[in-house]
């Protein structure tokens, strides 16, 4: 075994280990995720914050939501003035 093969082979595995170590530390992917509340229903659907505690209950996966069959979720936002 030459020194270049050797220094080869230990390159690729510290590049294999590095890699491995990289993609266990990123943060797990999620879906589109919208805030779904109804004013009329619910008064404090007027002034919800995304930053407070009780807004978290409005918090929805788009997955979640009951949507016909071969519908795409999305989000939408309104404001009236």
């Amino acid at each position: 075994m030459t020194p270049f093969t050797s220094f080869s082979t230990r390159w690729a595995a510290v590049a294999f280990v590095l890699a491995v170590a990289i993609l266990a530390a990123l943060p797990s992917v999620s879906s589109i995720r919208c805030f779904e509340c109804n004013s009329v229903k619910d008064p404090y659907c007027q002034d919800l914050k995304a930053n407070e505690s009780a807004s978290q209950a409005y918090l929805k996966d788009c997955k979640d939501t009951n949507m016909p069959q071969g519908a795409e979720p999305f989000c939408r936002k309104i404001v009236q003035t």
